[in-house]
């Protein structure tokens, strides 16, 4: 979360997320960032954040 320089507010939408979306894979840590920034609290800007570092993970995965 360091590296993709979130807030604490969005770190811990990312942790509450994670419970919901918990396994051992990396679709599973993307799937963490994406329902976290479809939490009702997450401004439209914290929620675009979001997806967009599930988009840089996923990239990572791919590349």
């Amino acid at each position: 979360n360091r590296q993709f320089m979130l807030t604490k507010r969005e770190t811990e939408a990312v942790s509450i997320a994670w419970e919901a979306e918990y396994g051992m894979t990396m679709f599973n840590v993307i799937n963490a960032y994406t329902r976290a920034a479809h939490d009702d609290s997450m401004t439209a800007e914290e929620a675009y954040k979001l997806e967009r570092v599930a988009g840089m993970i996923l990239a990572l995965v791919k590349g």
